[in-house]
């Protein structure tokens, strides 16, 4: 029996004038995962992805992403990863934009 690849759109087409948080993403039943985050033109802040190990707490998993403006996207693949949870957050600072992410994974 093989593992089961899942694709799923965490957030979609989300304005970029204010902060962002996708949706918490169960990483247990994960061995693999790829998160993408792809913006248009005009905003300014950062892109993270973070992980938790209850749920409550959360920490960067890669340093953060600067945006300043331009059209941009970013990756983080993590295989066999120990955190719980996982979540895509946009740290907003000023204009406007359209974020969308994925999270591609495989596994139970």
């Amino acid at each position: 029996m093989g593992f089961k690849i899942n694709e799923k759109k965490i957030i979609d087409d989300a304005a970029m004038t204010t902060d962002i948080i996708s949706e918490v993403i169960d990483a247990r039943p994960i061995y693999a995962l790829g998160l993408y985050a792809k913006w248009g033109a005009g905003a300014t802040g950062s892109m993270k992805f973070q992980g938790s190990a209850n749920g409550v707490d959360w920490f960067d998993l890669q340093t953060a992403t600067a945006i300043s403006g331009n059209a941009g996207e970013v990756t983080l693949a993590l295989d066999g990863t120990p955190w719980l949870y996982v979540r895509a957050f946009y740290d907003f600072t000023s204009g406007t934009g359209a974020l969308d992410v994925w999270l591609n994974s495989k596994g139970n």
